[in-house]
């Protein structure tokens, strides 16, 4: 793959301007929170089809018959679902900040541009993050309280969920939205947006 000078970012760029690579950096870690998710959503399949007993009073023989547990597993899925579309639509406009004009240092994307994608990747990273805990938490809905047993380490979505969003909080990523959203304040350049 061929790298363009128009491309190259050099040391020193962040806090000073804008550039993608902090949108990019951010848009890695909302993908991971989406495949926390979609793992905790794979788990909840896989548990309920291969190890889950029936609540007594469902009146049905298998967990995979049980309403509550089919509608758990659906939300679970829907949550994944709109996570990884809020990923890609992120992923889009920095792609089309890096297709715009060149500012004219000859870095690709003008700072509207970069400022945009910078906050549809925080807004993607909320929703992802949401996306994560909430399937992470509804996974032992499905499996119910044998789900909790280490062998099954279902604990890990959750907190690794946790931990990147810990690191990376999400409360600041929709401040900064709201800001730009109600002042067209642009996303500051320290490296999280």
């Amino acid at each position: 793959m061929a790298v363009y000078p128009h491309e190259v970012v050099v040391d020193g760029a962040v806090g000073v301007r804008r550039t993608h690579l902090g949108a990019y950096h951010q848009l890695l870690l909302a993908a991971v929170e989406t495949g926390i998710a979609k793992n905790a959503v794979g788990d909840a399949v896989g548990y309920a089809r291969d190890r889950a007993r029936a609540v007594r009073h469902s009146g049905v023989d298998q967990a995979v018959q049980d309403l509550s547990v089919q509608h758990t597993v659906g939300e679970m899925a829907a949550l994944g679902y709109g996570a990884e579309a809020t990923v890609l639509r992120a992923a889009a406009a920095v792609d089309r900040a890096l297709a715009g004009p060149h500012g004219d240092d000859g870095v690709a994307g003008g700072e509207p541009a970069l400022a945009e994608a910078a906050t549809e990747v925080a807004q993607a990273q909320v929703v992802a993050v949401q996306a994560a805990l909430r399937a992470a938490e509804r996974l032992y809905d499905v499996g119910g309280a044998s789900a909790t047993r280490r062998e099954f380490s279902f604990d890990r979505h959750w907190r690794n969920a946790r931990t990147l969003v810990s690191h990376n909080p999400i409360a600041h990523k929709a401040r900064v939205v709201g800001d730009y959203l109600l002042n067209a304040e642009p996303p500051p350049l320290t490296g999280f947006f």
